[in-house]
């Protein structure tokens, strides 16, 4: 995993409709969160990402307002959104 102690470009797409879907798994919630939060290399897609190179791994930063962003093999970076809650 990578360190997120920089900040990501942002950039606009204007307003889009948020995604909501919901999953049972068998976890704990406080796993689960770690899972998606801290873990996310693990089972994200390197496939899915904005920029050119390819994918080095998938930062989220772990507070409100924190930023969700990949770091690309050549050390840039583009932010995905941010957190909510």
């Amino acid at each position: 995993m990578c360190p997120s102690e920089t900040k990501s470009e942002e950039f606009d797409f204007g307003i889009v409709e948020p995604v909501r879907r919901s999953v049972r798994v068998l976890a704990s919630a406080a796993r689960a969160f770690t899972v998606i939060t801290e873990e996310m290399d693990a089972w994200w897609p390197t496939t899915h990402h904005i920029g050119d190179s390819p994918l080095k791994c998938v930062i989220v930063e772990r507070k409100t307002q924190g930023a969700v962003y990949g770091r690309q093999e050549d050390d840039s970076e583009y932010r995905w959104g941010t957190v909510l809650a």
